[in-house]
């Protein structure tokens, strides 16, 4: 799971900056507004959505199912698949990775 976070974010800081869709613009735009503890949200590739989050015991596992829940209203297509990874954002700028969860259709699958 650490060298698929280190494949995706190596890929990201050395590539092209990604523009987000509207609906992806909308859902990292929103996602600090409607979960407090999620203090920015970023895309680094159209699958690829960064959230920087408090660190505290949050379960973000948990909480990802209604997290991700949320993208629909933002209006993303049922059929986008995401990869959400959660930063410390005590641990910026080395972004070290709480989890990642993979998202597609409101499933969660932990890796």
């Amino acid at each position: 799971m650490l060298a698929t976070a280190i494949v995706l974010f190596s890929g990201a800081a050395t590539a092209e900056i990604h523009r987000p869709l509207v609906w992806q613009a909308r859902v990292a735009q929103d996602l600090p507004m409607n979960f407090t503890k999620i203090k920015q949200a970023f895309w680094t590739q159209s699958v690829s959505l960064w959230a920087v989050v408090e660190r505290d015991k949050t379960d973000w596992l948990a909480a990802t199912q209604i997290i991700c829940s949320s993208f629909i209203a933002s209006g993303k297509p049922p059929e986008a698949f995401i990869v959400v990874t959660f930063l410390d954002q005590h641990a910026l700028p080395k972004r070290s990775q709480i989890t990642t969860v993979y998202y597609k259709s409101g499933l969660t699958q932990p890796q």
